[in-house]
């Protein structure tokens, strides 16, 4: 299988969405039954340091003028089985069957909450929903809110939680009380 991915925000900073981006691309590309091709609004080369994927790399002003002009014009010339786009913003023409991540609606509900140029970039949410052919979800309630919000179908939501990185699991609770006493000079059973 064949697929693209809008991998902008790889090239832009490591904060919430591009990590959920890169651990999945990260597991996606040990697998041998699939192609990824990351595309970026970016000039960087090696942009996303995910050994096995494919990178191509186009700078635009914006990302409305990347997404409509290089992306969708790459899409309908490569023909991928499927470009996913993680950000929740679809080109305008998308010429093969494609997926769109959903994170929140603020952009929609509380537009207040998001800078000019935030409101700006996420205008377009609606129709990327209804332009995609799928869509993942990161929570139940980003689900519904995609029914009562935008009136998607729940049958074409799938919800798939973001994960907990490995720094945030519990460690061993007997190594972690040695530890404490052996730093504070505990005696006697500790709770």
């Amino acid at each position: 299988m064949r697929v693209a991915v809008d991998a902008s925000v790889l090239a832009w900073g490591w904060s919430g969405i591009p990590k959920y981006v890169h651990r999945i691309l990260g597991e996606l590309a040990t697998r041998d039954d699939i192609e990824i091709t990351l595309l970026a609004n970016t000039r960087r080369v090696n942009f996303s340091g995910i050994e096995g994927v494919h990178e191509v790399v186009a700078r635009r002003p914006g990302g409305g003028l990347w997404r409509n002009g290089f992306a969708s014009r790459w899409l309908a010339r490569e023909r991928p089985d499927v470009f996913w786009a993680p950000a929740m913003v679809l080109p305008r023409r998308v010429a093969v069957p494609s997926v769109v991540t959903i994170h929140d609606l603020t952009p929609i509900t509380m537009p207040q909450t998001k800078s000019v140029r935030g409101r700006l970039e996420f205008r377009t949410i609606r129709g990327s929903v209804r332009r995609a052919d799928r869509l993942i979800a990161v929570s139940q309630w980003t689900a519904s809110e995609l029914e009562r919000v935008v009136g998607v179908n729940p049958n074409r939501v799938t919800v798939v939680p973001n994960g907990v990185d490995g720094q945030f699991f519990p460690g061993d609770r007997d190594a972690a009380r040695a530890t404490v006493r052996a730093r504070w000079g505990l005696e006697g059973p500790m709770v």
